[in-house]
């Protein structure tokens, strides 16, 4: 009887669980289409807006031309102008020029000078005047760098400024141009062809074939035009240019100057020309004691001169005297 209701009660778990299970699965699967539904009713919205917005992407590095199957990718010749002041114009000068090379790019052009401002004289003793010199120094600078490191270097720059007068950023688009350009060039090269191939034609007459040349000439130089302007305008495009002038503040340098012209206009006055004789004299009278006793061997050889003469003499005297008595 037990064993009869244990498996009664495991039948009805077990048909239970699959209910369960049955249900869930649904659910899932009920969940799972509106999901579905809800992605595909909403694609044209969202494709739309994915198209809006792949659209404005499109436009901020292209341009579409007349023909729909034309695009030119947006061109841009960076230039930067910057006048500022430095502590230290020498010292920036070729800190600048350090990281123009870090960053690949070049010097085209450097003006380094100095400007007097104002200057005095003033005379500091009889012979010597003290001139003083106010100047400021500055430098102009012209370089070339890489486009996409002409913010990385402007950046660094700006850590070497102590006033900043202004700066300027501008971004020319050429890319037209540059079309243009080709568009011409190719106009041009068809035109030469067709005047190639009638010069070739050997039933032209002589006029008519110079004429030609001339005309085929002048087309040359047409494309070589358009060809060297794209060139040239790649080249901006590839190497911003940036312009700086840097300056200090104003310098003051003193110099002691030799003053020949006014000696005898700075004459000393008569009190001061005694006190200096006797600044002399006493110096002359240190001199020669000095040099006397340079000299103390000699005294010393007169001294034993003088005493041996003086025994000499004594002597002499005594005998001469024995003799008088005898």
């Amino acid at each position: 009887m037990k064993i009869k209701c244990f498996l009664l009660v495991l039948i009805c778990l077990f048909v239970f669980s699959c209910s369960q299970n049955k249900s869930s699965k649904e659910e899932f699967n009920k969940k799972t289409s509106d999901y579905n539904i809800s992605k595909n009713d909403a694609p044209s919205m969202t494709s739309n807006e994915q198209e809006e917005q792949k659209e404005k992407k499109n436009n901020k590095d292209e341009y579409i031309t007349g023909d729909t199957t034309t695009k030119l990718k947006r061109k841009f010749v960076r230039t930067a102008e910057m006048k500022y002041q430095v502590k230290d114009v020498r010292k920036a000068s070729s800190d600048i020029e350090l990281l123009t090379a870090k960053y690949d790019g070049f010097i085209t052009y450097s003006h380094l000078s100095s400007s007097v401002t104002g200057s005095r004289k003033k005379n500091i003793s009889t012979d010597s005047t003290l001139e003083t010199v106010f100047y400021t120094v500055n430098n102009e600078i012209n370089l070339r760098v890489p486009n996409t490191s002409l913010d990385s270097l402007l950046k660094d720059i700006e850590k070497l400024i102590d006033f900043l007068d202004f700066k300027i950023i501008k971004a020319d688009d050429v890319s037209m141009l540059m079309f243009s350009n080709d568009l011409n060039k190719k106009r041009i090269e068809k035109n030469q062809k067709r005047i190639t191939d009638a010069i070739d034609n050997k039933d032209k007459k002589l006029n008519d074939i110079l004429n030609a040349e001339e005309k085929l000439l002048n087309k040359q130089e047409q494309s070589d035009f358009y060809k060297t302007s794209n060139m040239n305008l790649s080249d901006q495009v590839a190497f911003s240019t940036v312009k700086m002038n840097i300056y200090q503040r104003e310098v003051v340098k003193r110099t002691v100057l030799e003053n020949f012209d006014n000696i005898k206009e700075q004459k000393p006055g008569f009190f001061l020309r005694i006190w200096n004789s006797i600044k002399i004299g006493w110096g002359v009278v240190e001199d020669i004691t000095v040099g006397l006793f340079m000299i103390w061997w000699l005294f010393v050889l007169l001294l034993v001169g003088l005493y041996i003469l003086k025994r000499s003499i004594r002597k002499s005297k005594l005998r001469k005297a024995a003799k008088d008595i005898k």
